[in-house]
């Protein structure tokens, strides 16, 4: 019975040495948050059909995730700032973007460092990310070394 409680108290302190200074969070919604947190660059920009990809990359325009605050800069200074949520037991998984006192419904998917929004301004969410209002695909700024 001695060596059961000694055996116990070295794991338990084993796992203690190895714990992670940022653990990943338990919860889903958490743990997708923080996957999208960071600045994306924008790829590409569709709206009602209208393809605004090229100016809008040749502007720098770009996206910064922190928090739950979502702010897309566009061009010098001009900043639209939003809040959002996440619904992440929906598939695909769901974000409302908030900017008072409209709000977007959108869904979205994350794949390596590649980001897309798929967004309608009315009451439904899209269906697919092909048959939205608008399209948004952004790709993760590297970090400065």
């Amino acid at each position: 019975m001695t060596r059961l409680i000694v055996g116990l108290l070295l794991l338990g302190s084993g796992s203690v040495a190895l714990a992670d200074d940022d653990p990943e969070p338990r919860k889903p919604a958490e743990a997708e948050l923080k996957k999208l947190q960071g600045t994306w660059e924008v790829v590409k920009a569709v709206l009602d059909g209208r393809d605004d990809s090229k100016k809008l990359k040749e502007s720098g325009a770009h996206a910064v995730i922190k928090g739950k605050e979502f702010t897309f800069v566009e061009g010098k200074g001009s900043k639209d700032f939003m809040s959002f949520t996440l619904d992440t037991k929906k598939k695909p998984a769901r974000m409302e973007l908030t900017a008072q006192p409209e709000t977007v419904k959108a869904i979205y998917k994350i794949e390596k460092d590649v980001l897309m929004i798929a967004f309608n301004e009315g009451k439904e969410y899209p269906k697919g990310f092909d048959k939205s209002g608008g399209l948004l695909v952004l790709k993760r700024r590297a970090a400065k070394k």
